[in-house]
């Protein structure tokens, strides 16, 4: 039968937690006298005990550091709430979880640059925050070079990431619309450059509506930015006489376009409805009506990337988190 501490402790005459001091080389904290140490030394040599390697390598571990690099793109309106939730979390779980992170910008699709192998493997792990198209493309090229990257709410094959279920999501938003019976058109409005997250987000719309049997469904590439007015306008004008619900897979120009009607005294969500993706912790307060949108719980997104990082550092292998976001009902669509 193997021996235990508590066997040791039993014929050294001493407690558990003194053998355990012992044994773990900290005996000075406790004061312990030389007799002491060489009685339970002494024993442990007699009865032929073997440390349980695994157990110290676990306890070791608790008390040591996780060093994460943080790579995130130059902040821009759309991405500083994603990001805000993202430190708020890393902040609170600081001491909980023994990080050791270090923050630092890149520009987006200019990944290559910022990302060295020599330099990951200094970190336990390496989160990485809104890749591009490029920098997914160069992350498939180099997936043998980096074994400790962590993606956020982004998904490469090969590599461990925590995201939301947004093809699921927005076709559940798309069928809680659809089954008010409200809407006679559909207009997905989108940007001219999509991430694969907001591809999904329009697939799972407009999939459901199908499914859902409704056809007029119509898309729509949005134009800059400094045209937005004139988009809306030209927008509202086009499918006016239905009463239309424009899905935009996006939090920022879903609030612009809600706040264009209002200014231009359209009745939302009676004549025109409108849908999102996302959220903003603070442009909600300021939304009149409150906006009908899918909450992807970036909070809870970022503690799972956390454990997959800890995952990494002990030695397990680690895939995938998936977070399931939640509709947020708001009053700008009329939905069941």
């Amino acid at each position: 039968m193997k021996t235990t501490i508590e066997d040791i402790a039993r014929a050294s005459g001493v407690s558990k937690a003194t053998v355990s001091y012992v044994l773990n080389n900290k005996r000075s904290s406790l004061g312990l006298s030389a007799q002491t140490v060489a009685r339970v030394l002494n024993v442990s040599k007699e009865l032929k005990y073997r440390p349980d390697l695994v157990a110290v390598a676990l306890s070791e571990q608790k008390n040591v550091p996780l060093s994460l690099l943080i790579l995130s793109p130059w902040l821009h309106t759309q991405f500083s709430d994603f990001m805000a939730q993202v430190s708020h979390v890393l902040e609170k779980t600081t001491l909980e979880m023994r990080l050791k992170p270090t923050y630092e910008l890149y520009h987006a699709g200019s990944l290559r640059k910022a990302l060295r192998p020599a330099r990951c493997v200094k970190f336990d792990a390496v989160i990485i925050i809104g890749t591009s198209d490029e920098d997914d493309a160069f992350l498939r090229k180099n997936r043998e070079k980096f074994r400790n990257i962590i993606l956020l709410n982004r998904e490469v094959e090969g590599y461990p990431c925590s995201i939301g279920n947004d093809y699921e999501a927005s076709a559940e938003l798309a069928r809680r619309i659809a089954a008010a019976k409200y809407y006679g058109r559909y207009v997905i409005l989108h940007a001219e450059k999509i991430s694969a997250c907001e591809q999904k987000r329009i697939d799972g719309f407009r999939d459901a509506l199908k499914k859902g049997g409704e056809t007029d469904i119509r898309i729509h590439e949005s134009v800059a930015s400094d045209s937005f007015d004139k988009l809306c306008g030209s927008l509202l004008e086009q499918h006016f006489r239905e009463k239309t619900l424009y899905f935009i897979p996006q939090y920022y120009p879903a609030a612009r376009f809600l706040k264009y009607l209002r200014q231009k005294g359209i009745s939302v969500p009676q004549d025109v409805g409108v849908a999102a993706y996302d959220s903003h912790s603070l442009l909600t307060d300021f939304l009149s009506p409150a906006l009908t949108t899918v909450d992807p719980r970036i909070a809870d997104m970022t503690r799972q990337a956390l454990l997959l990082a800890r995952g990494i550092k002990d030695g397990k292998r680690v895939s995938g988190k998936v977070t399931e976001p939640v509709f947020e009902s708001g009053e700008s669509a009329v939905h069941v």
